[in-house]
């Protein structure tokens, strides 16, 4: 037992010399983030916040995927080194998603291939990247961090290249306990817990402009709001039941969905069929501006997703002193709960419904929780330590052998 705990002394002793030996030295590391795309979500806010932070304390890094939309980055993120695809290749992987499966992959793998040999450390995120990240690490003997975001979308008799490939990872960042758990059950690895950061000094900043409320007939109007794609897995579509609930106890209930109009054709269909048409708003993609000022001006922000990993609008929304309501399926409530910054909800409209009607009934109780979560993600949500954490695990895993 004495000579068991002497050996584990050693080799942890081994290891921190080994990391501070590598800060002594302020060695910069070459990392490269591979990611399917980047445009609007918060994995790919993750991609990019990590790149800014590597590329503020001086290191190389470049981000490998299919396509950029240059609409989203921030005047921060255009000066990152992006890999992609030819051109025309990359255009048709934003435009349809049987390009990017037939193209984008293929094209994202040699696009690795080709440039990983000159990195110290691959940082995978979203699928094929980990597979493309893995292979790689393997072929050049590079470093691996995996960022699990979700399981990978594949079928269940290719979760067995998982399992291979795994054995080739230093280690796994979650941003939540739910997928550190996912993480524990599926490879039987212990994950590294990370969370998110939020940029405070922007989301917080003075609304410059109400345009946006202006243009989309809001001004003065009690409206919800959800950001982020339309799609099946974010559930928007009980919000349109919500607005039939509510019709007479919240007269004038206005829905504002942002984000990517993937499934916009089911949201609308059901919104005739209930008759609420006219109190569903489509905005697209729009500017963190006026994202900014629907966050200020709205009810709250509904989050009613499926099985989600964190959510970053929940915390966003709160730099302007707003109330979200979350899914309790997603991975905000283990922070939004006990923190008691915001409200829970199964991922159904009645219980929504139910939410909102409080919020909108208990005015003095809910500026008290958003007061509270203004500061709570003032005084704990940043980037740096999120970066910092990241830049700790990266340095572990090339200076560990």
């Amino acid at each position: 037992m004495v000579c068991t705990l002497l050996l584990l002394k050693s080799k942890i002793n081994h290891r921190v010399k080994q990391l501070l030996i590598f800060i002594k030295t302020n060695k910069l590391m070459k990392v490269l983030i591979i990611n399917t795309w980047i445009a609007f979500g918060g994995g790919e806010q993750v991609c990019l916040e990590t790149a800014n932070f590597l590329q503020k304390k001086n290191n190389k890094v470049s981000i490998a995927c299919c396509y950029v939309d240059q609409n989203y980055l921030s005047k921060k993120s255009i000066h990152i080194n992006f890999i992609t695809p030819l051109s025309w290749i990359e255009k048709l992987c934003k435009k349809n998603k049987i390009f990017l499966a037939l193209l984008g992959f293929p094209a994202l793998f040699v696009l690795v291939m080709k440039n990983a040999i000159n990195f110290d450390l691959i940082n995978s995120h979203n699928f094929p990247g980990f597979w493309v990240g893995a292979v790689s690490s393997i072929l050049y003997k590079k470093k691996l961090v995996w960022h699990f975001n979700e399981p990978q979308p594949i079928p269940k008799f290719l979760n067995f290249v998982d399992k291979i490939f795994i054995k080739k990872v230093s280690s796994i960042t979650v941003l939540d306990i739910k997928n550190k758990l996912r993480v524990k059950k599926m490879f039987g690895k212990d994950a590294i817990l990370i969370r998110p950061g939020v940029d405070f000094k922007f989301w917080s900043s003075k609304v410059q402009s109400d345009e946006v409320l202006q243009k989309y007939e809001l001004k003065d109007k009690i409206f919800i709001l959800s950001v982020g794609k339309i799609h099946p897995q974010k559930n928007q579509i009980i919000l349109v039941d919500v607005l039939n609930i509510l019709k007479e106890k919240i007269p004038g209930l206005i829905l504002v969905l942002t984000g990517l109009r993937i499934h916009k054709e089911d949201v609308e269909e059901r919104a005739k069929k209930l008759g609420v048409e006219k109190r569903v708003v489509f905005t697209g993609i729009i500017s963190s501006e006026d994202l900014k000022s629907l966050y200020k001006n709205c009810l709250a922000v509904c989050f009613p997703a499926l099985d989600q990993t964190w959510g970053l609008t929940p915390f966003e929304a709160l730099c302007q002193k707003t109330v979200s309501i979350a899914s309790s399926q997603a991975g905000v409530l283990e922070v939004i709960g006990p923190e008691k910054i915001g409200l829970i909800a199964d991922p159904d409209a009645e219980h929504f419904a139910e939410k909102i009607l409080y919020l909108y009934n208990n005015k003095k109780n809910v500026s008290k929780m958003s007061e509270k979560g203004y500061n709570f993600v003032n005084n704990n949500m940043s980037w740096d330590k999120f970066g910092e954490k990241m830049l700790e695990i990266f340095m572990e895993a090339v200076t560990y052998n």
